[in-house]
C-alpha cells in the first residue's frame, strides 16, 4: 500500500466516522421518539380496554 492510498483511506475512514456519528444521533432520537409513542399508545390501549 503506497503512502497516498493510505492517507486517502484514512481520510475516508475519518469522513465515515463523522457521518456515522451524525446518523447515530438521528437514529437514537428517532428510536426514542418511536419507543415513547409505542409505549404511550400501548398503555393507553391497555387502560382503555381494561375499563
Amino acid at each position: 500500500m503506497t503512502r497516498t492510498t493510505k492517507d486517502a483511506s484514512e481520510a475516508m475512514r475519518g469522513l465515515w466516522q463523522s457521518n456515522l456519528q451524525g446518523v447515530n444521533w438521528l437514529d437514537v432520537f428517532y428510536l426514542l421518539t418511536a419507543g415513547v409513542a409505542v409505549a404511550f399508545s400501548e398503555t393507553r390501549y391497555t387502560t382503555s380496554s381494561v375499563t
